[in-house]
């Protein structure tokens, strides 16, 4: 739940802890789920950490954490579906996934997570 962790202002804008810094790997995403509206996959790539949610548009799968990543890309493990980690784009066809502003501070991943974008939509 939110409320359970510290929170800080950056900005004007709350961000609340999610995890030690070296949680997060290259070799192995984090997924956590914040209450029941945010359900979210944290990457690392080239030692910045992005957040994305975790859940596939195509079927509604809260799988995107357990994905095959190449670089910046996550490959749902359902049905193939590609997506850009660092802007939520889908690059093979329809609706991207959002994305979270990711601060890291002090050795811990911050997120700012009513701050998700609006998925974009690929013809």
């Amino acid at each position: 739940m939110i409320t359970d962790r510290p929170a800080i202002m950056v900005g004007g804008k709350e961000y609340v802890r999610v995890c030690k810094s070296i949680e997060v790997s290259t070799r192995s995403p984090l997924h956590i789920e914040f209450e029941i509206e945010h359900d979210v996959a944290f990457f690392r790539m080239e030692n910045v950490v992005y957040a994305i949610s975790n859940v596939c548009p195509h079927k509604r799968a809260s799988v995107l954490s357990t994905g095959f990543v190449d670089g910046a890309v996550v490959t749902c493990p359902l049905h193939g579906r590609r997506y850009n980690v660092v802007t939520g784009e889908n690059l093979t066809q329809g609706r991207g996934v959002s994305t979270y502003p990711v601060l890291e501070l002090d050795g811990y991943v911050w997120i700012n997570i009513h701050g998700a974008s609006t998925p974009v939509i690929t013809p």
